[in-house]
Formats: structure tokens, C-alpha cells, sequence
């Protein structure tokens, strides 16, 4: 009997926990101010809530509705001058709804959408 309850109370425990934030990041051969502005133009394609924009400090703060498996997901998304005309993606994005443990990867997903609009935004021909 002790037993189940030691093993119910973990459960319920990890179901509480919160999630930890996930923080990815991609490295490209191009300055920040490039990157910064492939980002912005791919995000009217994808199908994510811009929250906040601060064209500043290269940083915007994205949410992505309810799916079948999630309630949804915050992020962030910030590009990184790292010098010598390189510099980075960083995402830091977080679950909705901690407890969902059958949505742990979707941040993963979210982050390879992004980087995948922005380098085509980067491939492709400057517009006049």
C-alpha cells in the first residue's frame, strides 16, 4: 500500500513540474541585420502569433496555437551578431501547459519551421 502511494505521489508530482524551457540555436553566414529581416518577412507565411516585435534588439516574442497533442507554445525568437558577418537564430520557447508530457518536442518543430523559412527568405532573390 505504501508503495502505490509513493508511486502516486510522483506521479502527481512529475505532472506538476513545470517544463523546462528549450533554447535552440543556428548559426548563419550572414550579419544579424540580414537575418534579422529574413525573419521578418518569413513570419506572415508561418502560422504563429507575433507578440511583441522590438526590431532593436532583433527580438521577437511569438506564440503557436493549440494543436491535437499541445495547448500551445510561447517563444522567443533572437538573432545574435557573433561577428566577422556571422551570427545567430536563438529560439527559447516554453509549453503552454507544462503538464502536456505528449508535447515535448513541438518546440523542436517550431524552431526547425523558423529556420527553415528563414534561410529560404535568405536564398532567395532580393526583391527591387
Amino acid at each position: 500500500m505504501l508503495r502505490r502511494l509513493s508511486i502516486v505521489a510522483g506521479m502527481a508530482m512529475a505532472l506538476s513540474t513545470p517544463a523546462a524551457a528549450s533554447e535552440y540555436r543556428q548559426t548563419f553566414k550572414r550579419p544579424a541585420s540580414e537575418v534579422y529581416a529574413a525573419l521578418v518577412k518569413a513570419l506572415p507565411g508561418l502560422r504563429y502569433k507575433v507578440k511583441s516585435q522590438n526590431d532593436e534588439l532583433m527580438r521577437v516574442s511569438l506564440s503557436a496555437g493549440m494543436s491535437g497533442f499541445s495547448m500551445g507554445e510561447n517563444m522567443t525568437v533572437a538573432i545574435v551578431e557573433e561577428g566577422e558577418g556571422r551570427s545567430a537564430l536563438e529560439l527559447d520557447g516554453e509549453l503552454k501547459m507544462s503538464t502536456n508530457i505528449l508535447a515535448k518536442g513541438r518546440v523542436m518543430k517550431h524552431f526547425n519551421t523558423i529556420v527553415d523559412a528563414v534561410s529560404a527568405e535568405l536564398k532567395s532573390p532580393a526583391q527591387p
